[in-house]
Protein backbone atom coordinates (compact mmCIF):
# COMPACT_ATOMS: atom_id res chain seq x y z
CA UNK A 1 0.00 0.00 0.00
CA UNK A 2 1.19 3.37 -0.63
CA UNK A 3 0.69 6.11 2.02
CA UNK A 4 0.17 9.76 0.41
CA UNK A 5 -0.26 11.32 3.82
CA UNK A 6 -3.37 12.64 2.88
CA UNK A 7 -4.89 15.08 5.40
CA UNK A 8 -8.70 13.80 6.34
CA UNK A 9 -9.19 17.16 8.43
CA UNK A 10 -7.92 19.15 5.33
CA UNK A 11 -10.98 16.68 3.47
CA UNK A 12 -13.56 17.21 6.08
CA UNK A 13 -13.20 21.16 6.43
CA UNK A 14 -13.37 21.00 2.50
CA UNK A 15 -16.75 19.62 2.26
CA UNK A 16 -17.91 21.58 5.35
CA UNK A 17 -17.19 24.83 2.74
CA UNK A 18 -19.63 23.18 0.55
CA UNK A 19 -20.33 23.89 -2.87
CA UNK A 20 -20.37 20.77 -4.77
CA UNK A 21 -22.91 18.12 -4.24
CA UNK A 22 -20.00 15.11 -5.17
CA UNK A 23 -16.29 15.05 -3.72
CA UNK A 24 -13.37 12.56 -4.71
CA UNK A 25 -9.65 12.25 -4.17
CA UNK A 26 -7.58 12.45 -7.51
CA UNK A 27 -4.42 10.93 -7.29
CA UNK A 28 -2.44 12.16 -10.76
CA UNK A 29 1.39 10.81 -11.68
CA UNK A 30 1.72 14.99 -14.33
CA UNK A 31 -0.33 17.25 -13.82
CA UNK A 32 -0.30 19.64 -10.98
CA UNK A 33 -3.09 21.62 -10.00
CA UNK A 34 -4.38 24.73 -8.08
CA UNK A 35 -7.35 25.39 -5.70
CA UNK A 36 -9.97 26.42 -8.35
CA UNK A 37 -8.22 25.09 -11.45
CA UNK A 38 -10.55 22.42 -13.77
CA UNK A 39 -9.32 19.15 -14.24
CA UNK A 40 -8.75 17.22 -17.08
CA UNK A 41 -11.61 14.76 -18.40
CA UNK A 42 -10.03 11.68 -18.21
CA UNK A 43 -9.74 8.51 -20.72
CA UNK A 44 -11.16 5.26 -20.83
CA UNK A 45 -8.44 2.38 -19.73
CA UNK A 46 -8.53 -0.88 -21.23
CA UNK A 47 -5.73 -3.59 -19.58
CA UNK A 48 -3.98 -0.48 -17.98
CA UNK A 49 -3.51 1.49 -20.87
CA UNK A 50 -5.40 4.63 -21.78
CA UNK A 51 -7.52 4.18 -24.69
CA UNK A 52 -8.08 7.07 -27.10
CA UNK A 53 -11.28 7.70 -25.71
CA UNK A 54 -12.64 10.04 -22.95
CA UNK A 55 -14.77 9.31 -20.14
CA UNK A 56 -17.40 12.21 -19.06
CA UNK A 57 -15.78 13.66 -16.44
CA UNK A 58 -12.76 13.55 -14.05
CA UNK A 59 -11.84 10.07 -12.02
CA UNK A 60 -11.06 9.96 -8.47
CA UNK A 61 -12.07 7.74 -5.20
CA UNK A 62 -15.50 8.87 -4.41
CA UNK A 63 -16.78 10.84 -1.11
CA UNK A 64 -20.17 11.07 -0.50
CA UNK A 65 -20.22 11.58 3.28
CA UNK A 66 -17.54 13.06 6.12
CA UNK A 67 -18.03 9.18 7.34
CA UNK A 68 -16.83 7.69 4.26
CA UNK A 69 -13.44 9.69 4.07
CA UNK A 70 -11.44 6.74 5.57
CA UNK A 71 -12.84 4.25 3.34
CA UNK A 72 -11.77 6.60 0.57
CA UNK A 73 -8.48 8.10 1.67
CA UNK A 74 -7.16 3.87 2.42
CA UNK A 75 -9.20 3.13 -1.22
CA UNK A 76 -6.52 6.07 -2.67
CA UNK A 77 -3.07 5.32 -0.80
CA UNK A 78 -3.64 2.04 -3.50
CA UNK A 79 -3.01 4.62 -6.90
CA UNK A 80 0.58 5.69 -8.16
CA UNK A 81 1.00 9.49 -7.97
CA UNK A 82 2.91 12.15 -6.89
CA UNK A 83 0.26 14.74 -6.86
CA UNK A 84 -3.18 14.67 -4.81
CA UNK A 85 -5.98 17.02 -4.66
CA UNK A 86 -9.91 16.91 -3.40
CA UNK A 87 -11.58 17.94 -6.43
CA UNK A 88 -15.38 18.50 -6.37
CA UNK A 89 -18.45 19.21 -9.05
CA UNK A 90 -22.00 18.45 -9.62
CA UNK A 91 -22.88 15.90 -11.49
CA UNK A 92 -21.15 12.17 -11.58
CA UNK A 93 -21.60 9.09 -12.66
CA UNK A 94 -19.89 5.92 -11.09
CA UNK A 95 -16.86 4.29 -12.75
CA UNK A 96 -15.52 0.87 -12.53
CA UNK A 97 -13.16 0.44 -9.83
CA UNK A 98 -13.87 0.26 -6.51
CA UNK A 99 -15.45 3.46 -5.05
CA UNK A 100 -14.66 5.65 -8.47
CA UNK A 101 -16.25 8.22 -9.40
CA UNK A 102 -16.31 10.03 -12.68
CA UNK A 103 -17.02 13.57 -11.96
CA UNK A 104 -17.91 16.22 -15.15
CA UNK A 105 -16.22 19.47 -14.95
CA UNK A 106 -14.64 18.99 -11.93
CA UNK A 107 -13.22 21.41 -9.89
CA UNK A 108 -9.92 21.19 -7.30
CA UNK A 109 -11.02 22.08 -4.21
CA UNK A 110 -8.13 21.37 -1.94
CA UNK A 111 -4.96 20.74 -2.75
CA UNK A 112 -3.84 17.45 -0.20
Amino acid sequence: MINHKIDRKKIEDAMDRGGFGYYGIRIDDDAVYNVGDRTATSHDWEDNEPEDDYLNGTCCVGISYVEDIDKAIKIANTYYGDHVCLIGGDSMEYGEDEGEYIIKDAVVVAVL
